[in-house]
């Protein structure tokens, strides 16, 4: 529905209408109105109530709309924080995706660029003073992730003639650059992770190994993440783990495909390098058909984080049109994976940005009954049990 509450159904078509309560610091209760659906290709007739004209539409329908707000106080922040890949362009983009979780926002690995250092009109300073100025607004925290593939961005801006023999150097440059910018905006370290690769092939581990090694010997504190999917194995049908051995030392933050999670071996590995190395654990999907399904895809994604108890969890994506493509509008298209459609500048929720945000209460619900009742010999097997009988079964979605 756009701004003038208008919604264009075609003939013989049905369209869909759903509502959103907003009940923090609502008193518990039955609280009760009314929809008018007004037809806009209709005409009207002006007809006298109470000795005056009012505009009377016959086919306008009054339609009661009721609910109920129980006496349960959830928290307004998550169990766990939420990341939808996409940059986040606007403070009303950056409250809905709060709304969802979202305390992991993308910096874009372009922005780091020499004519930023000192300059606070530039592109970078104002995008992370933004991000920083929405939080305190919403009294959140947050973190920033530098994607995608800074090792491209690094050779694009400061090697474009793909120089071989200049390559490190100007992966370097890049490194110092990132450290300089994000301490000019006051991010220190352990706010941000660098993804060198996005998706690493297993013929591209030893380019990402060595470009976080170099990472790491000019800021041993600086972080890095993996996002990674089945073709950084060498062998998928063997579930071939060397990955984990060469990149282990030199990676902060795993964030593996649900179905990598889903390999006993994969998660077992995983733990150790947590347990051992401190290394962070998310777990993330990226499947873009619109056919995905609402309750097995986006409601149990949280499901799933709670199932494997990692860090955060990691959806793609919020909106492609953060990224200016194909225009503004994007009612029309069908969606690759995108949680809320955006039109006239502003971003609408979806029915996916709903069934993810009923999977993120339902593990709000968990942790209130966990804290209030966790000790009962009952509710504790329950709580042991809910998720994995949620997750476990459920095929690639």
């Amino acid at each position: 529905m756009n701004g003038a509450s208008v919604i264009s159904i075609p003939p013989k078509e049905v369209g869909s209408v759903w509502f959103d309560f907003d009940t923090h610091d609502v008193k518990p209760g039955v609280y009760c109105g009314r929809m008018r659906v007004i037809p806009l290709n209709v005409g009207s007739a002006y007809k006298v109530l109470d000795r005056r004209y009012v505009n009377g539409r016959p086919s306008e329908k009054s339609v009661p709309v009721e609910f109920t707000v129980d006496p349960i106080v959830l928290p307004r922040e998550s169990v766990r924080p939420a990341h939808f890949c996409s940059p986040c362009p606007s403070e009303q983009g950056f409250a809905l995706e709060a709304d969802l979780g979202t305390r992991i926002y993308a910096l874009g690995t372009y922005l780091f660029r020499p004519e930023a250092v000192g300059n606070p009109t530039s592109e970078f300073h104002r995008t992370v003073a933004d991000y920083r100025r929405w939080a305190r607004a919403r009294g959140v925290d947050v973190t920033f992730f530098v994607k995608y593939d800074a090792y491209n961005a690094s050779q694009n801006i400061l090697n474009p003639a793909k120089d071989p023999a200049k390559r490190w150097e100007a992966w370097e440059r890049y490194v110092r650059l990132v450290a300089q910018l994000m301490e000019e905006a006051g991010v220190p370290f352990s706010d941000y992770y660098v993804l060198v690769r996005d998706e690493p092939k297993h013929e591209e581990i030893p380019l990402v190994r060595e470009a976080q090694e170099r990472m790491k010997a000019l800021f041993p504190k600086m972080q890095t993440y993996i996002s990674a999917c089945e073709r950084i194995m060498g062998d998928e049908k063997t579930w071939d783990l060397g990955y984990l051995d060469e990149l282990g030392p030199t990676t902060d933050l795993w964030a593996p495909t649900s179905r990598m999670l889903g390999n006993d071996r994969t998660l077992a590995r995983l733990r150790e390098l947590k347990a051992t190395k401190g290394a962070k654990l998310l777990h993330y999907l990226c499947n873009t058909s619109m056919r995905e399904s609402l309750t097995g895809y986006y409601r149990r994604h949280c499901w799933r984080g709670e199932f494997w108890q990692t860090d955060a969890d990691m959806l793609y994506q919020f909106n492609q049109y953060c990224y200016g493509v194909r225009g503004d509008l994007c009612f029309k298209v069908a969606p690759l994976g995108e949680v809320a459609y955006k039109a006239n500048g502003q971003f609408h929720p979806s029915v996916r940005y709903m069934a993810y945000r009923e999977g993120m209460t339902d593990i709000k619900y968990l942790q209130a009954l966990r804290l209030k009742r966790g000790t009962e010999p009952s509710v504790a097997k329950f709580l042991a049990e809910a998720p994995a009988s949620a997750v476990r079964g459920e095929g690639s979605s």
